[in-house]
């Protein structure tokens, strides 16, 4: 079989069990109870339920020595079955009971085979009519919708999926270090070079040991995969966002069509790597935290609606209250209560006075003589003097010292929230962000303080603040948990975090360097000038005090004036801030044809501030909220791109940074488009809300037409691998066709990974010693214990990083 053939199956059956374990398994145990949500944000909650499960139940496995592709299977289907089960209340004894008796049947011959086997057939074609109505409800009602996805998908396909059809091997120099490390926890060992995020090793891993793939071909064809999920999630997160059906498209589409950004920012998605499988789950993060503002939000009104009339009651004025009480229109609990005590007590005692007839004593008190109540007596001051408490009998200066005793708290149950699974859905997200990789938590955690100062007036509420806290701290302990139990086993860290650390670290001792040395210039020029002044004078005697200058009296500054002066000081800091994000903009991430540009995407982040103020304060808060809390993460980015400018650690260098960057700018023009639309066409009604739609259809289709017109259409990028492709076709030959261990390769270092799973592999520089042996050519042994070897010449060296033609070389 050709090897394009065989790569575009084995993609397709990646790709598919991929999205079997991480996206149907969870809507088979979920799909019920999720039904009321969105279809998009559903698909969301499993990708995100799917990809932690998979990862937190290798990391178990691992650290108890029993990761096996039998216990693997058994805690990923069986748990999947039952919690379907337990969820869904399903009746299994009979549902038991009835395939017993069906097979019964069968057995004794009062059912025939073909009548089984109608029933089995009948099942399962309900199954796909049910599918085939679900898929022809989407296209009906959600036509346009579904052709914009699938023309995005093939642009997904064209531009990252021929090159995986042209080069088959590696495409970094790092996959065959984490090839040795997902090697490794096919023994139980994980962390086998040190203390590192292992969240992508855990996924490939998992993938290798239950369904039977290749290391190997998981590593060469993983990063389409990714790379695909990393662009679907960025539009699925912006539809779920956005009020306009279409305007999630131009970010979409401007991030992964068009070449307005630097090629560094997406040249790494050819090869399947850490950093870019962590990007995955970023706005994930960010959008569940935006559904929590909004959900709580709603439950809190639903909640404050009976109490609004009692809470606004409760600050009237005294006056106010005495009238609405002669009134008889106060709705005070404690009044009808006294009053109804007061009643009862009344009607006992004229109870007592009527005789042995109890019922007559309510009938009795409309009748009484006054003599009567006088007999009976005023039960109601009676029962308000019983109910005084020793607090209120206290005088007022002892109350004040002993305070006001504290009722007792009522038993609270914990009653389920449909806010929670959005905090489930934050806390699993950001936990793999930092699982995965810690830089994807960085851009997270920045995005989260952005978040707190765009949703600050809800976040500092009690209802809110306790529950993003502890789930904040929930998500982290998860990730961390399995890092520090290995590392308190006596596991050290890995050398990538310790890499990591030293940019820091770096970056704090420029900043501290530079900060002394302006503080030692200072000082210099200071004593100096001091110095030469105080020795200055004529002879021994002291030199008369010198007479004050009379200094012209100013007026002072108007009005006018002052306004102008902070008018310009506004200027000149906002120049200075401009000048500061804009050159990682024009250094790492844009690829603009002019500096303008670049000028108008940072005031597009003020506008973006200043149209999220303008619709919360036409009552659109959460969506207002979540426009202000972009456009601060989008200036907090620039400010940490640029931190040294600012006096500030660097986080991590601007190449890295510039990933980042680049995929949080598509938020910049979708959120712009959208915004703009509801501020135009803010009407809820249908044909408004069918304007709007049609508008960011026009938006997106001239963005995607003026993209092609001007030569910014992206093409697909044709990176070489690390080996030849005629090495990765001889690999997968010999792993297909021999049997394992029967067989060694002799070749340079970049089978040794490869092939550990199947076989043996010798160094090329190592079988060349062994030939000429200790006496030269005289005595030669080689030993090689397997009956078949393989020897890997290349004639023509492959180019690493440098052409091979006029380098010099033979």
């Amino acid at each position: 079989m050709p090897m394009d053939t065989l790569t575009l199956l084995q993609t397709v059956e990646v790709f598919g069990a991929y999205l079997f374990v991480t996206a149907w398994l969870p809507a088979f145990v979920f799909g019920k109870k999720l039904r009321e949500h969105r279809l998009i944000e559903r698909f969301l909650i499993y990708y995100m339920i799917g990809n932690f499960y998979v990862i937190n139940l290798v990391y178990t496995l691992q650290l108890l020595k029993i990761s096996y592709p039998a216990t693997l299977a058994l805690f990923t289907f069986v748990p999947a079955v039952l919690g379907r089960m337990i969820l869904n209340k399903t009746p299994v004894r009979q549902i038991v009971e009835d395939r017993l008796s069906i097979l019964k049947k069968v057995v004794q011959g009062s059912m025939g085979r073909r009548t089984a086997l109608f029933r089995i057939f009948g099942v399962v074609k309900r199954q796909v009519k049910a599918g085939a109505r679900f898929v022809g409800g989407l296209v009906v009602h959600h036509g346009l919708d579904c052709l914009a996805m699938g023309a995005f998908l093939g642009l997904l396909l064209w531009l990252h999926g021929t090159n995986l059809l042209e080069s088959f091997g590696y495409k970094a120099s790092d996959l065959p270090v984490h090839n040795f490390w997902i090697n490794a926890m096919g023994e139980n060992h994980i962390f086998v070079a040190g203390v590192y995020p292992h969240g992508f090793h855990c996924v490939i891993y998992y993938f290798h040991a239950l369904f039977g793939f290749a290391t190997m071909n998981l590593l060469r064809l993983f990063g389409f995969v990714q790379a695909v999920m990393v662009n679907m999630v960025l539009l699925l997160f912006l539809k779920l966002c956005c009020k306009s059906r279409f305007a999630p498209y131009i970010g979409a589409f401007l991030y992964a069509g068009s070449r307005y950004l630097a090629e560094a920012t997406y040249s790494r998605f050819y090869a399947a790597l850490p950093q870019e499988f962590g990007m995955i789950f970023i706005f994930p993060t960010v959008y569940f935290g935006f559904a929590y503002f909004e959900a709580r939000r709603r439950e809190l009104g639903e909640k404050e609606r009976p109490e609004r009339k009692e809470r606004k009651r409760r600050f009237e004025l005294p006056w106010k209250r005495r009238a609405a009480k002669a009134a008889g229109t106060l709705e005070n609990q404690e009044v009808v209560e006294a009053d109804t005590a007061a009643g009862n007590a009344e009607a006992e005692g004229l109870a007592g006075t009527a005789g042995p007839d109890a019922e007559g004593g309510f009938a009795a008190a409309g009748d009484a003589s006054p003599q009567a109540m006088e007999a009976v007596g005023p039960p109601q001051e009676e029962e308000k003097t019983a109910a005084i408490s020793e607090e209120e009998a206290m005088p007022p200066k002892r109350r004040r010292l002993f305070g006001r005793r504290k009722k007792p708290r009522e038993k609270r149950r914990w009653e389920w929230r449909g806010t929670y699974l959005y905090l489930a859905g934050f806390a699993m997200s950001f936990s793999m962000t930092l699982t995965v990789h810690f830089y994807g938590t960085m851009i997270a955690g920045l995005f989260c303080l952005a978040m707190a100062l765009g949703y600050l007036v809800w976040f500092v509420r009690k209802e809110f603040f306790t529950d993003i806290i502890l789930t904040c701290l929930l998500s982290v302990f998860v990730a961390v948990l399995p890092m520090v139990t290995a590392y308190l086993g006596g596991t050290p860290l890995q050398g990538s975090l310790g890499w990591g650390l030293n940019v820091i670290r770096q970056s704090q001792e420029q900043v501290a360097a530079a900060e002394t040395g302006a503080g030692t210039e200072t000082g210099t020029n200071t004593g100096t000038g001091a110095g030469t002044a105080v020795g200055t004078g004529t002879g021994g005697a002291a030199a008369p005090p010198a007479q004050p200058k009379q200094e012209e009296v100013k007026p002072p500054p108007t009005m006018k004036e002052r306004l102008e002066k902070l008018k310009k000081g506004v200027e000149d800091r906002w120049k200075t801030f401009r000048r500061a994000i804009y050159r990682p903009l024009d250094a790492a991430v844009l690829r603009l044809p002019s500096s303008k540009y670049i000028n108008w995407v940072i005031v597009g982040f003020a506008v973006l501030i200043g149209l999220g103020a303008v619709l919360f304060f036409l009552r659109q808060y959460c969506y207002g909220a979540m426009l202000i809390s972009t456009g601060l993460f989008l200036f907090l980015m620039g400010i940490m791109m640029s931190a040294r400018t600012f006096g500030l650690p660097a986080l991590m260098d601007a190449n890295r940074g510039g990933i980042y960057y680049a995929y949080s700018l598509p938020l910049l023009a979708a959120f712009l488009a959208d915004g703009a639309l509801v501020l135009a066409v803010p009407f809820r009604h249908k044909f408004w809300k069918v304007l709007r739609n049609g508008l960011s259809l026009v938006l997106a289709v001239l963005v995607i037409w003026h993209t092609w017109a001007t030569g910014q259409l992206r093409l697909p990028r044709h990176p070489n691998g690390m080996e030849m492709n005629e090495a990765i076709i001889c690999v997968q030959n010999i792993i297909e066709t021999e049997a394992d261990f029967t067989w060694t390769i002799v070749s340079a270092n970049d089978e040794l990974r490869m092939t550990t799973d199947y076989g043996y592999h010798v160094e090329t520089i190592t079988f060349l010693e062994d030939m000429e042996g200790p006496d030269g050519w005289t005595k030669i042994r080689i030993r090689i214990p397997t009956p078949v070897v393989y020897i890997f010449i290349e004639k023509i060296p492959l180019d690493y990083f440098e052409s091979y033609e006029g380098s010099g070389q033979t």
